[in-house]
């Protein structure tokens, strides 16, 4: 079967009437009730265009709009040459196979059936051709909303024509046009159309055409309608502010803060009193759809709450039908109401389209016990699964509001955030065991998504919250969420630029591969301080060795655990937190990864510090020809290793909550916690007191040790050696010393001070990446490799395995571990210690 369509009238001539309500449970494939002749849902067909062959029967529902009898009749369509018309069902109980012989219709082909059509029968389709604009997406052909049907082919406009005087533009069905004449110069609405008329399909058999011709003063303004609203409003009244309401906001381009805020105010009051018609509510959500076309910089200036209030009467109006309209579909707004028997649950979607506004051809509502997939991509889809679906004896009302964007709802505690999704919302008569929300991510050639939340919007707290809602997974087509309550739901996420991804990108593999020499570096650095201490007598074996050791355990937890967040242990996208309020217990390895990162860092930076400490103390005891006693090593240790810890101590007992770690680390990467919940940087986070401060005190040490031995260093008289030569001498131990004193992480300082001049912020932030990454690996050329003993140790290692390979390896192998056990050449001390210093000192002396 390739098509079905079904509907009832009272007699062989008469319109569709009725109204079709439940499908059946179970039904994998898509089905929609249709609205035919101005009447929603009187007409019941399906969606899919590929039904399965094996599909041969499903349940539906029709309500009679009163007693009497009625005609059932059913279109099947074989294929686009072969079909059928007026299929008559003989009884009240809706089926698909006819019982009697279905009267033939003059094919494309003028090709009579001689078989009756065949539920089961298969046929293959030949690709589709889409005309008119309409792009082909799996295999369905994707239309703009002025055209309909398989391929794109069936006008759903009215052509441009006159009502009256006035001139109205092309215009989907369904949809407000304003007409070409304007308002003139010198009036208060200089530009604005003088009229509207909706585009209307109310004849059977004859094209779209415009009706419902509204004019308008071209002296009123908005703040003059809210003026005159002084008291409760009766139907007239209603009518006229919402007409009105909807011209003066026809150029949403041109609507300020006040003026929003106005028509909000307005349509507030016109849904909330009590005495809207049909055409009233069409027109008040063509206004509210107006709003949010208008530019979303506006919204910020809005000082009262006139727009949350508008949406929690657009909640009350999507509840029920008004005046018998279940569904209003504007470009920037959908209202949906409907009932639900004895399903588990319902489902509403909206499907995408080539403008990316919603169109009721579209709009999908269908009862469900699960959420299905449709072949077109949703921009939104929503389920709703009941708690006690089979104790329930009466119909359950649901109704639907879906906002193209979220500008009636601005909060400061999302400001960080770039962008909100589609805002859909759900209420339901009923108790709701779990709602299933998938949103589609925006497709943007210059951005791409770097996190996202799921959120619902508190009235309590006047902000998006996640109470309750949390990420289930995320692909390239869906971002999806669950959860327990119903409210009006969203997705806020954050977008980082493609050049800007491509830095990060870059940065992201400089850090891993830096760290991984690193570690290669100061790993054959400590074996080495470790197996020649006893030929290095006057070397800093210990406090190097202890430097390189934190240096070797903090750069495996950054390159393994840095990003082992809780939604990684969970499967799911990691996202920024925005709700402090929210708790959420804590998984575990991410606390670890910090707590690891902040021990050994600080360690790393202590060490550096106590080699700067140990240096002035060596040239102090060179001066006075005293000798160090042994117990210095013992307080080296003492402060190397426990001042990280009593500060890590510190910070988990001041900021730790094993029910909200947040207060301590990051959720979006395992590293100390820095910025409040609106994104702005937090003094009482221990980012600042439990690493920057103590990190900064030790720097601006460790930078006053260098500058005085650079000043020391260039003081003293080149002896014995050209100028040139001991000027490269002594650039060299001072690079040397800053950077096992890890100087370097002061570049990370001028990245933060150049945020505003791009360029030079890339520059420094690739120049701090790889210094800082690369520091091991300077240690280990600076003091391993550069040292005579090193080398020569290598040399022979090198040449013991040579003469391995010729079998010669026992006297190469004695001679390899005679040489590690004293350097005659190299009299008892190594260049690679404290090097050019100890030696200037000794000579001013």
């Amino acid at each position: 079967m390739a098509g079905i369509l079904l509907d009832a009238r009272t007699s062989e001539d008469s319109n569709p009437d009725g109204n079709f309500t439940t499908i059946s449970a179970g039904v994998r494939y898509q089905f929609v009730a249709l609205p035919c002749e101005g009447k929603q849902r009187v007409t019941f067909a399906h969606n899919d265009s590929t039904i399965h062959p094996k599909f041969t029967e499903f349940a539906i529902d029709w309500v009679a709009p009163s007693p009497g009898t009625f005609f059932f009749r059913a279109a099947v369509v074989e294929n686009a040459s072969i079909y059928w018309a007026r299929v008559p069902i003989p009884s009240p109980e809706p089926s698909t196979t006819p019982t009697t012989e279905p009267i033939p219709t003059t094919s494309a082909t003028t090709k009579t059936p001689t078989v009756t059509p065949s539920i089961t029968s298969s046929t293959t389709k030949a690709p589709l051709n889409c005309s008119n604009g309409g792009e082909l997406l799996n295999a369905v052909c994707i239309c703009p909303d002025e055209w309909t049907g398989e391929t794109c082919t069936l006008e759903n406009f009215c052509k441009e024509n006159n009502l009256e005087t006035f001139t109205f533009p092309k215009t989907v069905i369904g949809l407000s046009a304003y007409s070409k004449q304007t308002c003139g110069d010198g009036t208060e609405n200089a530009g604005v159309s003088i009229a509207t008329a909706r585009c209307l399909n109310t004849t059977a058999g004859k094209p779209p055409t415009f009706a419902q011709l509204q004019k308008m003063n071209c002296g009123l303004t908005l703040d003059d309608l809210l003026k005159n609203i002084t008291g409760p409003i009766d139907e007239k009244t209603a009518q006229k502010l919402a007409t009105d309401t909807q011209m003066l906001t026809s150029k949403p381009e041109a609507l300020t803060s006040s003026k929003i805020s106005s028509a909000a105010q307005i349509v507030t009051t016109i849904l909330t009193s009590g005495t809207i018609t049909k055409d009233t509510a069409t027109s008040a959500v063509t206004t509210v759809s107006q709003l949010l076309s208008a530019d979303s910089k506006q919204y910020s200036g809005i000082q009262d709450d006139a727009t949350v209030k508008l949406t929690r009467s657009i909640e009350e109006l999507s509840k029920k039908p008004v005046d018998g309209l279940s569904q209003v579909v504007q470009p920037k707004l959908v209202i949906q109401t409907t009932q639900v028997k004895q399903s588990k649950g319902v489902q509403f979607r909206a499907l995408s389209g080539a403008s990316g506004d919603f169109s009721a051809n579209r709009i999908q509502v269908n009862d469900a016990s699960e959420m299905t997939e449709s072949e077109i991509p949703s921009e939104v889809e929503i389920f709703v699964k009941f708690s006690s679906a089979g104790s329930r004896t009466n119909p359950i009302n649901v109704g639907f509001a879906l906002y193209d964007n979220g500008a009636f709802f601005q909060s400061s505690a999302t400001k960080s955030l770039q962008g909100t999704s589609r805002v859909i919302s759900a209420q339901i008569g009923a108790k709701v065991e779990n709602v299933q929300i998938n949103f589609r991510p925006p497709n943007d050639t210059d951005k791409v998504l770097e996190h996202f939340e799921c959120v619902f919007w508190d009235y309590d707290a006047d902000r998006w919250s996640e109470t309750g809602c949390q990420r289930v997974g995320t692909n390239l087509s869906s971002l999806q969420c669950q959860c327990n309550h119903t409210t009006n739901f969203a997705v806020l996420m954050s977008f980082v630029p493609i050049d800007n991804k491509n830095v990060a990108t870059a940065l992201n593999w400089i850090g891993i591969i830096g760290c991984s020499m690193s570690i290669l570096g100061v790993s054959v650095t400590l074996i080495y301080q470790i197996v020649t201490r006893k030929a290095r007598r006057n070397a800093p074996t210990v406090l190097l060795a202890c430097l390189c050791a934190s240096m070797i355990i903090y750069n495996l937890t950054f390159v393994i655990g840095i990003d082992q967040t809780d939604s990684k242990v969970d499967g799911a996208q990691s996202s920024r937190h925005l709700d402090s309020r929210n708790e959420q217990r804590d998984k575990g390895p991410c606390t670890v990864v910090t707590v690891l990162l902040q021990y050994f860092l600080l360690a790393t930076f202590s060490f550096n510090t106590l080699y700067a400490a140990d240096l002035l103390l060596v040239l102090r005891m060179t001066l006075t020809k005293k000798r160090r006693s042994g117990h210095f090593t013992t307080i080296y240790m003492l402060l190397g290793w426990g001042f990280p810890a009593v500060m890590v101590a510190i910070s988990l007992a001041v900021s730790y909550r094993v029910d909200n770690p947040h207060g301590y680390r990051r959720e979006e990467v395992c590293w100390l916690a820095a910025t409040d919940e609106v994104g702005k940087f937090d003094f009482s986070k221990p980012m600042l007191w439990g690493f920057l401060v103590p990190m900064s005190t030790m720097l601006l040490f460790n930078t006053a040790v260098l500058i005085y031995f650079a000043f020391l260093s260039f003081r003293q008289p080149i002896v014995n050696s050209s100028k040139n030569a001991a000027l490269k001498k002594k650039l060299l131990s001072n690079f040397s010393l800053g950077v096992v004193l890890g100087l370097t992480w002061v570049l990370g300082y001028l990245v933060l001070a150049s945020g505003d001049a791009e360029g030079l912020h890339i520059f420094l932030n690739f120049a701090f990446s790889l210094l800082v990454s690369t520091q091991g690996v300077q240690i280990f050329i600076l003091f391993t490799a550069r040292s005579t003993l090193f080398r020569k140790t290598t040399s022979r290692a090198v040449k013991s395995i040579s003469e391995i390979s010729i079998h010669r390896s026992g006297y190469s192998m004695k001679k390899w571990n005679s040489s590690l056990t004293t350097d005659p050449s190299a009299n008892g001390r190594s260049d690679d210690s404290y090097g050019i210093y100890t030696t200037h000192s000794e000579s001013s002396v």
